[in-house]
């Protein structure tokens, strides 16, 4: 059996992270909206109160224009541990299948769904 760990994201404390660091870099709240380009101020106050999380995108933009990495904006409450069940035979049968079909994709120039590549 496999195990896999991921953290478990806090959106309060994320969000008031990304607050604090805007507030001490003299941000704000206009500010993060014009940079990032977000039509609504609205969007932004949800981060700041942690109602909200900003996308992958709003995210990695934050990091750059806040100068601190992800790990650095984002919160984590802990981890979480996974426990990966052992696939059945009809599901090992069906990853074959779809690997064959990749092998046979490669060699005749066509995708996965048959499209020329």
């Amino acid at each position: 059996m496999d195990y896999y760990q991921f953290p478990l994201l806090d959106m309060r404390m994320t969000g008031q992270r990304i607050r604090e660091t805007c507030s001490l870099q003299g941000l704000t709240v206009r500010d993060v909206r014009i940079s990032l380009g977000i039509g609504s101020f609205q969007s932004v106050y949800n981060w700041f109160a942690g109602k909200t999380r900003p996308s992958l995108d709003h995210m990695v933009s934050l990091s750059y224009l806040l100068k601190k990495s992800l790990d650095e904006l984002v919160c984590s409450t802990g981890v979480r541990v996974w426990e990966a069940p052992e696939p059945d035979e009809t599901q090992m049968e069906r990853l074959r299948r779809y690997g064959d079909l990749l092998d046979g994709s490669m060699d005749s120039g066509r995708d996965a769904k048959g499209f020329s590549s």
